[in-house]
């Protein structure tokens, strides 16, 4: 049931305008409940700007980057969300940098 005082519109017309809102805020739901943002961290607004610009760029970032590690680490589901992942590590080898005794050289390392 959707109330309004909209009498423009048609029912489709406003089903379709609520729909859209709904879909706006799911979207919205993944930083605030994963990326912090129900909470703010500092208390000048210049500051939380640029939290939120970064925190934003990260949700960009993060499905590309949690669908590559799936690929080769079996624990990770390339449907999690970041509040879905346990707490722990893995090691990444980067292919391509070897040494002299053809073993990687570097590593990714990263804890949660």
């Amino acid at each position: 049931m959707i109330v309004t005082n909209d009498m423009i519109k048609t029912m489709d017309q406003v089903v379709c305008f609520y729909n859209q809102r709904g879909k706006i805020e799911r979207e919205f739901d993944v930083p605030k409940n994963d990326f912090g943002w129900n909470h703010l961290l500092f208390s000048k607004l210049e500051q939380n700007m640029i939290y939120l610009i970064f925190t934003a760029i990260c949700r960009n970032l993060y499905p590309y980057i949690i669908t590559l590690f799936s690929k080769t680490n079996a624990h990770l589901n390339p449907t999690f969300r970041i509040k879905n992942l346990s707490f722990g590590s893995f090691v990444y080898p980067l292919s391509g940098l070897t040494s002299q005794n053809n073993k990687a050289s570097y590593v990714w390392s990263f804890s949660f």
